[in-house]
C-alpha cells in the first residue's frame, strides 16, 4: 500500500521544473502554472474520493464495526444508532397492509403486550434491525444514504430493516 505522500504532487512546481531552462521566464512560468491548476483540482477530488473509499474498505459486516461506522457518519455526538437481531417467532396480523408499522394486541384480562409486526420483520424476512434516531429517520436524504450504506456493507443473506427508535 502506498503512503499518502505518494499521491501528494505539487503540479505547479512540477510544470515549471519540466520547462526548459531557457523558457523559464516569469510570464511563461505563470502561464504554465495556471494551466497546471486544473491538474491540482483533479488531484484534490481524487484524494477526497480515495480517502472516502479507504474508509469504506475498513467497514465490514461485523455488527460492532457497522454500528460504529453508522454512528460516525449520522449520529456522531450522541451515538444512538443501534443494531439488533431480527424478530423471532410468528407475526400476528391485526391490521390491513399499509395502515401502521406495528400495533399492540392485548390478551383478554391481561396487561401483557404482544407485538404485531410487518411481514418482513419476522425471522424469516429480516436478519437484523437498524434503529436510528427520529431526526435521521425523518430526513429523506439521510435515510436514503443510510439505507444505501447498510445495503453495501451488510453480510450476504442478511436482510436489514431500518426503523426509528
Amino acid at each position: 500500500m502506498h503512503s499518502d505522500k505518494f499521491y501528494n504532487i505539487n503540479y505547479r512546481r512540477l510544470s515549471v521544473m519540466l520547462l526548459p531552462v531557457c523558457l523559464r521566464k516569469e510570464t511563461l512560468s505563470g502561464f504554465v502554472s495556471v494551466m497546471a491548476s486544473a491538474f491540482s483540482a483533479v488531484q484534490t477530488s481524487f484524494a477526497l474520493f480515495r480517502s472516502d473509499r479507504l474508509a469504506d474498505l475498513r467497514v465490514t459486516g461485523q455488527v460492532c464495526i457497522l454500528r460504529a461506522a453508522l454512528n460516525d457518519r449520522w449520529d456522531e455526538e450522541q451515538r444512538r444508532i443501534e443494531i439488533t437481531d431480527g424478530v423471532t417467532g410468528q407475526a400476528l396480523m391485526v391490521y390491513r397492509r399499509g395502515a401502521y408499522d406495528r400495533t399492540y394486541a392485548y390478551a383478554r384480562g391481561s396487561s401483557l403486550v404482544s407485538w404485531a409486526y410487518r411481514r418482513g420483520m419476522t425471522s424469516g424476512g429480516t436478519g437484523f434491525i437498524v434503529k436510528v434516531p427520529a431526526e435521521v429517520y425523518a430526513d429523506a436524504a439521510k435515510l436514503s444514504a443510510l439505507t444505501f450504506f447498510v445495503d453495501n456493507h451488510r453480510l450476504v443473506g442478511r436482510t436489514p430493516l431500518i426503523m426509528s427508535n
